[in-house]
Order: structure tokens, then sequence, then C-alpha cells
């Protein structure tokens, strides 16, 4: 229950660690902005979708439209979190890096952690090139599982999109810390699915906090906040066995 509810009690975490707004001001700022564009492209799919709905003389058709309309929630809120990643990505670095510090004990160490635009710059060629590289498996992985769903899945495309999202969600997040261990690729999705469990049900706590208006805009630090405090507890139980 602790991992479902981690991303809420990142909130408390920003509460009680005021110094880390300094981190998440400008990545707030830029979710809110692409919250704004999203929610437009939503409304007006739906309303396009609702309309072609009533007019609709198939059952087939019928089934088609809503879950096409469930695939794109799933696959926008995938990207929505990929492309906020990309821009605020520097930050995100940062932000994760001091919490772990945190969670282990470097309550020092972190006081003087260096925060500047000369550092972000510097940084953003290096997280700009891994997740478009990301991007790109992600994207073959994609559309090689929607081919999948269309062809032999049928009605089950809602519950196989969502577990694809839920994956990719976790792992976008716990990239910042397995990143900074020195992870490779395939020892990442290795480390998830070792967690698999556990991570799914951060994954559905993510998804949850995602879907909550207003609070939603701050699911950028609040999921790379929660998703070090995993990482440093699941490290934390597989060294303690």
């Amino acid at each position: 229950m602790s991992f479902f509810l981690a991303p809420f009690q990142a909130i408390s975490y920003l509460n009680t660690h005021r110094h880390l707004w300094r981190y998440i001001a400008i990545p707030t700022g830029i979710t809110a902005v692409v919250t704004g564009l999203s929610v437009g492209f939503l409304t007006r799919w739906f309303h396009d979708v609702v309309a072609t709905i009533v007019t609709a003389d198939s059952v087939l058709w019928y089934i088609v439209l809503i879950f096409s309309t469930v695939a794109v929630v799933i696959v926008s809120f995938y990207f929505f979190i990929i492309f906020l990643n990309l821009l605020s990505g520097p930050f995100n670095d940062v932000l994760s890096e001091v919490v772990e510090a945190q969670e282990r004990g470097g309550v020092q160490k972190i006081s003087h952690r260096s925060f500047s635009l000369a550092s972000l710059i510097k940084e953003y060629g290096r997280t700009i090139t891994a997740e478009i590289a990301r991007l790109v498996v992600f994207g073959i992985i994609i559309v090689g599982m929607v081919i999948l769903v269309v062809v032999a899945a049928g009605p089950l495309v809602g519950v196989i999109n969502g577990c694809i999202a839920v994956f990719f969600v976790v792992f976008e997040f716990l990239d910042y810390s397995l990143s900074r261990h020195g992870f490779t690729f395939v020892q990442k999705v290795k480390f998830v699915f070792a967690h698999a469990g556990q991570l799914f049900v951060y994954g559905l706590g993510m998804l949850l906090f995602a879907a909550i208006p207003v609070l939603n805009l701050l699911i950028i630090p609040v999921g790379v906040i929660s998703a070090t405090q995993v990482m440093v507890a699941l490290a934390h139980n597989t060294e303690s066995k």
C-alpha cells in the first residue's frame, strides 16, 4: 500500500522539504502550459468521438470508437509524460539526486548541491539525447504491441494498453535514479521486472494522481521524488536480504 500512496506522500515530502521548490518551479510551469494544450486536444477529440457515436450505424463501429478513445487517452498520457520530461529533464536530474541523497542520509551533502543555468545547459544535451533514444525504442515497442493487441487481443486493448502505460510511466520516472547509478537500458528493464509487483502498484498510484485536476500539475516533480524514494526503498530491501 505504501508504494501506491508514494505519489501522494511526495506532496507531504515537498511540504517538509521546501528547499526543493527551487528545483520544481520551472517544470511545474511547463506542466501547466502543456496540460492546457493537452486538455484542449482531448476535448476536441471527445467532442468528435461523441458526435460520431451518436450517428454510428453499427455496434462494431461503436466498439471501435470506444476502444480507440481509451487507447488515445492512454497513449496521449504517456507521450505527455515523455514530452514534459524532455523539457524539464535537467531539473529532474538534480531533484532526483537531491532526494536520493536526502533519503540516504546525506543532508549536509545536498545543501551545497550546485544549481545554475550553466549546469542545466550542460546537462540538456545528454538529457535530450537520452530521451530521444528511449522514445525511439519505446515507439517501436508500442507499435509492435498495438499491432499484437489489434490482431490478437481485441476487447482487451484497453487493459493491455493500460498495463503498457503503467510500465512506461514507472520506467520513465525511475530512469533518473537508475541512470545515475550506471544502469544500461537492459538492466533498467530487468530491474523493473524484478520488482514488477511493487512497481505496478506504484504505477497505478501515479495514474490515479495524474487524474486529479490541479494536483496533477505537480505530476513531474511528484513522479521524480516518489520514484526516487521507491528505488531507494527497493534497493534497501534487496541489500537487507
